[in-house]
């Protein structure tokens, strides 16, 4: 289960990371998020990776032996 939870919570974070921008490939550019808030959304998800990653080393350092 809590690795389950861990890829989940990367696969979010890197989707998260992906969009993170708000824009459109550049064609709508006025719509964008500005930095600060593209900086606030790319450490969330950065966060969100990274705490997935914790949880897949866990259960297979204590579970997976």
């Amino acid at each position: 289960m809590m690795k389950t939870i861990g890829y989940i919570l990367v696969l979010l974070g890197l989707i998260g990371l992906a969009g993170a921008a708000g824009d459109c490939d550049g064609h709508c550019i006025e719509r964008a998020n500005d930095f600060d808030t593209f900086i606030f959304l790319s450490g969330l998800a950065l966060v969100s990776i990274l705490w997935g990653l914790g949880m897949i080393y866990l259960h297979n350092k204590y579970i997976s032996k």
